[in-house]
């Protein structure tokens, strides 16, 4: 091989551990990725979700909830951890809290609350 060749190769694997050691970096320690949450919803207040499903199954939730789409760097550790009561989005554009209604209920979920279509 030519020095040329060792050039491109040396630059070739340069590059890679640029772009991995950027993803990392945005991904881990920035924490830029989304966070698709259920979040414990009040019926008598708000138009909530609530699932479909046999009770005797291991994972069903019985429980009303509503739907978050929060940035990871914004988020609160409750709602990875699925526990938070009373949540609410901060002040940002990188939240938002989804009700149900007839546009965003799902295949397996049905509306309950005072809102509800």
């Amino acid at each position: 091989m030519g020095r040329n060749a060792h050039q491109l190769i040396f630059l070739f694997l340069l590059l890679v551990v640029a772009v991995c050691a950027y993803r990392y970096y945005d991904y881990v320690i920035q924490q830029h990725y989304t966070i698709l949450a259920n979040t414990a919803c009040d019926p008598r207040t708000e138009a909530c979700f609530l699932s479909d499903c046999d009770p005797a199954v291991v994972g069903c939730d019985e429980k009303p909830y509503e739907k978050v789409v929060i940035e990871a760097s914004v988020a609160p550790a409750c709602v990875e951890e699925h526990t938070c009561t009373n949540f609410s989005c901060p002040q940002s554009d990188r939240c938002a809290i989804t009700y149900c209604d007839e546009t965003t209920i799902a295949e397996g979920e049905y509306c309950v609350g005072t809102a509800a279509p």
